[in-house]
């Protein structure tokens, strides 16, 4: 079951750590373009230092608003690294529209990426409406980036005739 008529809200992204070896430079932040759209759009610059192929890891770890208190829920997904970019429908889908690369592994360089939403659509049912998403990406042994943002679902209004 899927929340077809939400739209997740993702704001306030945060990125607390970072590999130099791996990203030399990692910047994120979100912006909404108008008051009445509850969409934040993100904004991700970073410079690849090694190319990412499937020896790496993400995470994605749902915790739930409680009390103004982020409680880890149940859901959680992993994927190897070109599985995430090159099939996921949710975070995946949005990186890979700002992608040149079409194929495993994402080469080394410098990448900008604007204004990228999630899709709610494809979104597992979630218990809660607000909370925090962790990312990671890691190897076998150690982790290589490390974020989080905010994020809500909220209702879409119905399409005015």
């Amino acid at each position: 079951m899927f929340f077809q008529s939400f739209t997740l809200v993702t704001d306030k992204p945060v990125i607390t750590y970072s590999e130099p070896s791996v990203f030399p430079f990692v910047n994120i932040s979100a912006a909404r373009y108008r008051r009445n759209n509850v969409q934040y759009f993100t904004t991700v610059h970073l410079e690849l230092a090694v190319p990412l192929d499937d020896n790496y890891i993400v995470d994605i770890l749902f915790y739930e608003n409680v009390n103004n208190q982020y409680r880890r829920s149940f859901i959680e997904l992993q994927f190897k690294f070109c599985t995430f970019i090159f099939k996921d429908p949710i975070f995946g889908a949005a990186i890979r529209k700002q992608m040149t690369s079409e194929s495993c592994p994402i080469p080394a360089g410098a990448y900008n990426m604007y204004n990228m939403t999630a899709a709610a659509d494809h979104l597992p049912k979630l218990p809660f409406s607000k909370g925090r998403i962790y990312m990671y990406l890691k190897t076998k042994s150690k982790p290589v980036l490390k974020g989080y943002c905010d994020m809500e679902l909220k209702r879409k209004r119905p399409p005015k005739h």
